[in-house]
């Protein structure tokens, strides 16, 4: 199981508030992608700093001259820092959006995630426990 942490804009005009899920823990896909996968996210200065980080790499790396297996490990060890890092500067974006955390959810996926949030948001009676025909007849309108 997969920890998520849910964040609701309270200030938000729209009726609708959707959540947002952060996974706790790697992000594969920001190890990937790295800043474009900060800009995906609305996380815009974190992905120009994440691009400026990387172009000052290669450039310090290209004028110190250094040899392919060294810019190889350096950028790979970038990558593996974005990808451990990138969901706890996420959160902290999100924080300073003034997104609130609703609550920890744990789930298989983000689709099984989003559904235990509602659940847990739903009263008790639309969960499966009907009232009995003698709370309720039926012909109130």
């Amino acid at each position: 199981m997969r920890i998520f942490t849910v964040y609701i804009n309270v200030h938000s005009k729209s009726k609708e508030k959707q959540p947002i899920f952060v996974e706790e823990g790697f992000s594969f896909w920001a190890f990937v992608f790295g800043f474009i996968c900060a800009l995906y996210h609305r996380c815009w200065f974190l992905g120009a700093a994440l691009f400026t980080v990387e172009v000052v790499l290669h450039g310090l790396l290209r004028v110190l001259e250094s040899d392919f297996l060294t810019v190889a490990i350096c950028q790979i060890g970038l990558s593996i820092l974005i990808g451990l890092q990138f969901n706890d500067w996420r959160r902290a974006a999100l924080s300073r959006a003034d997104w609130i955390v609703d609550s920890l959810v744990a789930a298989v996926d983000s689709d099984t995630a989003f559904l235990r949030w509602m659940e847990s948001k739903t009263p008790s009676f639309v969960r499966g426990q009907l009232p009995s025909a003698v709370e309720h007849s039926g012909n109130e309108l």
